[in-house]
């Protein structure tokens, strides 16, 4: 809990200076960069991961793997304790004043917004993770949290009026189709990959068997080809406009498909190989969705909401994946609870690639400069 609190405080942050140090073409460009730099996380930390467990006795793997966390952590302390600014650039605070909408002078915490959001994530995911629930109890725990979802959205309309600096979503926010569009974009598509990822390892570690570094050198590809991509990004969405990303989120809804139909019949000589080229082409389409959807998305937020429309876009995202890798891991385990079944892992990624369909759906509403 610690650990995702200072994660969630970091995250958000890190886009709100982005938000202030850039201007349009420079967020992009900025986003592109950012998401260069998590394909590369992606293609070390697992590595390194699969490395420390693979040579070192099973009582001290896991335990390097958690605390090699640390020495990253000191160094990027130091890291930004040196190079970010102390303060807002004279532009931001320009900005905010031809905006006619300064930071407001409080901002507070929305602790029964996050209640409801608390309630209605609970609520979602207890049906995949408590097995012997009846399916009524399980229909209406998903039930309670639509409507709790709908007080949450009343709650936020209401004091959000009143005090814009209180609540989790500002009325701002909420009325700019752009972030409104690109936040479900990016809430479907991210759980669902999330979702994606976690099935298919329990899949090839406990189900086929492969080795924990083999697992880890299947996923290289998708890290590897996403840090490429996402460093040329900026440029073809600023020509070809957001088009771009819905075409990236067809494709992936195609190779999510031609996994959940493939890959429950193959053994581990064949299904390594697919992974491979699959995830390949996944991170390609991963580096224009992830880095350009969230500059997209972002940039429609008001100069002065800047920080808090980065916490709610990540704030989706995390509850998205909470809730997506839940329903995916609990459908792959519903027969075998010990591994997950070829039946379970194609209803598993059906439920993903469904999930992109309707994030590919959202974004071709979105029109270029919306």
């Amino acid at each position: 809990m610690l650990q995702g609190t200072g994660g969630g405080v970091i995250s958000s942050q890190v886009l709100g200076v982005i938000q202030d140090l850039f201007d349009a073409r420079g967020r992009a460009k900025a986003m592109g960069a950012y998401g260069v730099v998590g394909g590369l996380a992606g293609l070390g930390g697992p590595l390194l991961g699969a490395l420390l467990v693979t040579v070192l006795p099973l009582s001290l793997g896991w335990r390097a793997v958690v605390i090699v966390s640390a020495p990253l952590a000191a160094l990027t302390l130091a890291f930004g304790a040196r190079h970010l600014p102390r303060s807002a650039p004279a532009r931001a605070l320009r900005n905010d004043a031809v905006d006619g909408a300064p930071a407001p002078a409080r901002a507070g915490i929305d602790l029964l917004g996050l209640a409801l959001l608390a309630a209605a994530t609970v609520s979602l995911v207890l049906p995949f993770v408590q097995p012997g629930l009846t399916r009524a109890a399980s229909a209406g725990l998903v039930a309670g949290a639509v409507a709790v979802l709908a007080l949450f959205t009343a709650w936020e309309r209401h004091a959000g009026h009143a005090d814009p600096g209180a609540v989790i979503l500002p009325p701002v926010l909420a009325r700019a189709p752009g972030f409104v569009t690109g936040t479900l974009v990016s809430t479907f598509w991210f759980g669902a990959q999330l979702a994606q990822q976690a099935v298919v390892t329990l899949y090839l570690l406990d189900t086929l068997r492969v080795p924990p570094l083999l697992v880890a050198v299947v996923a290289l590809p998708s890290s590897a080809a996403g840090a490429l991509t996402a460093a040329v990004s900026w440029r073809i969405v600023a020509r070809y406009g957001t088009r771009v990303i819905s075409v990236a989120l067809a494709l992936q809804v195609l190779l999510t498909a031609t996994v959940a139909l493939v890959l429950p019949g193959l053994t581990t000589d064949t299904a390594v190989p697919l992974l491979l080229v699959v995830n390949a082409l996944s991170g390609v389409a991963s580096g224009f969705i992830d880095s350009q959807n969230r500059a997209q998305t972002l940039q429609h937020s008001p100069d002065a909401s800047r920080g808090v429309a980065a916490g709610f876009l990540q704030l989706a995202q995390r509850l998205s994946s909470t809730v997506c890798i839940a329903a995916a891991t609990g459908i792959a385990l519903t027969s075998a609870p010990a591994q997950p079944s070829p039946q379970g892992l194609e209803l598993a990624l059906g439920l993903c690639a469904t999930l992109v369909t309707v994030s590919v759906l959202i974004s071709l509403r979105r029109r270029t400069g919306d």
